[in-house]
């Protein structure tokens, strides 16, 4: 009876958590795609029927940045002891990021070729190869410039030039970057 008992306890609170958790993503469907969980699979998580199995619990860990003791512990009391800056009240309720997020339907992955003006040269134009893509429920941009437009504009033909990630985030007025230049 007593692990009974204690089972029903850890999946209600694994299924309290992971709703709290999935709340800040746009869908449960898009998290669903992103863990690579059955939709009906993680139905039964969040309604405290079953936890996972050892795998599929480091995936979900993984995927939420924390740790197994969202099986058995409250999240105010795991996202507490976070030393992450951007996960601490005061930078989250600033930066709003969990209502910022950029969907698939509003810029798709994929490649893109961008043409921009130069900043150096205003007569001359740059290309540049962007690949779009979502890890985590984040929208990020990969972008790298060819050596010639570097050499046009008398930049260093260094790789960490070259290359750049950037994190969209959506603003009132469309989207905006957070670039992380040289991020590999």
């Amino acid at each position: 009876m007593g692990n009974t008992v204690q089972s029903v306890a850890i999946r209600a609170q694994f299924g309290k958590n992971l709703r709290l958790l999935c709340a800040d993503h746009p869908s449960v469907s898009e998290v669903c795609r992103q863990l690579n969980i059955n939709r009906a699979q993680l139905n039964r998580y969040l309604n405290g029927e079953s936890y996972p199995r050892q795998d599929t619990l480091a995936r979900i860990c993984q995927f939420f940045n924390t740790d197994a003791r969202i099986l058995t512990d409250p999240l105010e009391c795991i996202k507490s002891q976070s030393r992450d800056i951007l996960a601490h009240p005061e930078i989250n309720a600033f930066s709003a990021l969990d209502k910022t997020r950029v969907s698939e339907a509003e810029l798709p992955n994929g490649f893109y070729r961008l043409s921009r003006q130069s900043f150096l040269f205003p007569e001359r134009f740059i290309t540049a190869l962007l690949y779009i893509y979502r890890k985590d429920g984040w929208t990020f941009l990969k972008g790298s410039e060819a050596p010639q437009s570097l050499k046009a504009q008398g930049l260093s033909m260094a790789q960490r030039c070259a290359n750049s990630k950037v994190m969209f985030k959506k603003l009132k007025t469309g989207s905006s970057r957070w670039c992380h230049d040289a991020m590999r």
